[in-house]
């Protein structure tokens, strides 16, 4: 972080935080506060979390995906949406900027996950070059109509959170290739594998959401954007998965759905409680990989901000662009608007480069 130095990222921000706290005891308050209602009453209530493995991703079909003729290997790249991205464009969107980055060797390395007939077939007619994980068996128990036009926290959005965690799951149980996951609604401005596979001491690395500008503050409650991250394929990152897998799952036996984002927090804390996940901000990455603990890091945020902190950086140095924190129905005019949009919605072709 600039201006930062050493682990918890001192330096002139850091030493004007701690002004702020030797001056106003109120703030000094809320931090104990925070302190120990985290650590003395949320951790110790937590639930113990199991992975029960979904025998639903024993089908074939799922161990197709690994097993493709050609596939490189190392890493894979992995995007879902159902037909309600496809007719917003959002969908056409994202994949157009896979085809202005002019690198060729993303279609080896990426599955689109179409969620439901009418995707596939979108994707078939205008993005022959996508390899589709084509298994209706797979998301079967999935409703006719799921996800069409709705994404909250339906009964029916928890089967496909679940299921698409456990897929997640049976790659990194059943390969060695590490998997960067991308929602279907943002852009690739620049070619984001530089960025992400060059950090060996950390098991994931995700989007840093700029929650708190203090950098221990952010190392002990961070923000993050679980539409965006890379997975290296450690048992570390396996660990984090299986307890994902298993909050979703608990909910979902109770009847309870919850948004994918909040369970990923919960499984992160649970874990952090126990002492066996740490985060780090960018800059300030483990030297080394731990067995023994989850290192969870922030990606560079100048390169991978959060959409409403985007006019404070250089748009030349942007690498993702994501508007996750704007209304469905607005993503489309807002990426026109900053600039982001390459699809020609009249014929769902791609837009020639200027």
């Amino acid at each position: 972080m600039a201006g930062g130095t050493g682990r918890w990222g001192w330096g002139a921000m850091g030493q004007k935080m701690e002004g702020q706290l030797q001056r106003n005891p109120l703030l000094v308050a809320s931090v104990v506060v925070n302190i120990i209602f985290f650590t003395y009453i949320l951790y110790p209530t937590a639930e113990r979390f199991q992975y029960i493995p979904d025998p639903v991703v024993r089908d074939e079909a799922v161990r197709s995906l690994l097993e493709r003729e050609g596939y490189p290997g190392a890493y894979v790249i992995l995007s879902a949406a159902n037909m309600a991205y496809a007719d917003s464009g959002l969908l056409g969107n994202m994949l157009c900027s896979f085809g202005r980055l002019n690198v060729p060797s993303f279609y080896n390395h990426f599955t689109f996950l179409p969620l439901d007939p009418d995707t596939r077939t979108y994707v078939s007619l205008h993005f022959p070059e996508i390899h589709q994980f084509e298994s209706d068996r797979y998301w079967e128990a999935l409703s006719e109509g799921l996800l069409r036009s709705n994404s909250g926290t339906s009964h029916n959005y928890m089967s496909f959170i679940i299921r698409k965690t456990a897929l997640i799951l049976y790659i990194l149980h059943h390969s060695t290739e590490d998997i960067l996951w991308s929602d279907s609604d943002l852009v690739w401005l620049k070619d984001p594998l530089p960025h992400l596979q060059g950090h060996k001491s950390c098991d994931l690395l995700f989007t840093d959401g700029q929650y708190w500008t203090w950098s221990p503050m952010k190392e002990w409650r961070p923000r993050l954007n679980a539409g965006f991250y890379f997975a290296r394929n450690t048992e570390n990152t396996k660990l984090l998965f299986e307890t994902w897998y298993g909050v979703l799952i608990n909910h979902w036996r109770r009847g309870e759905d919850t948004k994918e984002q909040t369970s990923l927090y919960k499984a992160i804390y649970y874990l952090q409680g126990l002492g066996k996940l740490q985060f780090y901000t960018y800059g300030h990455y483990p030297a080394n990989h731990d067995d023994g603990k989850i290192s969870l890091c922030l990606l560079d945020p100048a390169k991978f901000p959060k959409w409403e902190y985007l006019p404070d950086y250089r748009q030349e140095e942007v690498v993702i662009a994501h508007p996750n924190v704007i209304d469905k129905g607005g993503k489309p005019a807002e990426l026109q608007h900053r600039g982001f949009w390459y699809l020609n919605q009249r014929n769902d072709q791609c837009l020639p480069r200027v």
